[in-house]
């Protein structure tokens, strides 16, 4: 049984999405020439954008969800308040993108040190997939701030990538499957640590 956070993620916001998948092609599908150009780019953009927030949520929701699990084991309602401060005041992914940095500081709180190195053990394409994830969330800036100047290091870790339809059909089937990693890795994290697997 998935969290609930997975089911959320491949249900909720998979819906979400499709929503944009759909006006994409009730767009292109009507229309030629610039203005065609204009409108499925500007879709595109919003469709990249809504994808790296839903899996922001995803990772976040997924992160409460453990922590609630963990929670659960102390009896004392006052150590209770104290732990769930710790794990979530700052929280990174509350303010800022689900990027591996953010993930990885955030869900280092619960005790997965290394969270993308689990993941990395648990499929071995998880690692290239890490990379798709940060070429995301760098093309999510460069369309949210409107600065399409970047750094030679970010031009290096985006390669030949676009903020295109096919790329972000690309992204979100890898998010699918980060997302249904991270499920695994926290679960049994969880079970390790409390006992009993909670999902």
């Amino acid at each position: 049984m998935p969290s609930t956070a997975l089911t959320h993620w491949q249900n909720d916001s998979a819906h979400k999405l499709d929503e944009l998948e759909n006006a994409h092609g009730a767009v292109s599908g009507r229309r030629t020439g610039r203005g065609r150009r204009y409108l499925t780019e500007q879709l595109n953009h919003a469709y990249l954008v809504a994808l790296a927030a839903q899996f922001q949520k995803f990772c976040r929701d997924l992160h409460t969800e453990a922590t609630n699990h963990l929670m659960n084991t102390i009896g004392n309602q006052d150590v209770r308040q104290v732990f769930l401060s710790i794990m979530t005041q700052g929280r990174k992914l509350d303010s800022g993108n689900a990027n591996s940095p953010n993930i990885t500081s955030d869900y280092k709180r619960l005790g997965i040190v290394k969270v993308f190195d689990e993941l990395k053990q648990l499929n071995a394409l998880n690692e290239a997939r890490k990379k798709r994830l940060d070429q995301l969330v760098t093309w999510r800036n460069a369309i949210g701030h409107q600065d399409f100047v970047f750094t030679p290091d970010e031009l290096g870790m985006l390669e030949n990538t676009k903020p295109n339809l096919a790329w972000v059909r690309r992204w979100r089937r890898i998010l699918n499957e980060l997302a249904k990693g991270l499920d695994e890795v926290l679960a049994a994290h969880i079970g390790r640590v409390v006992g009993t697997r909670p999902w």
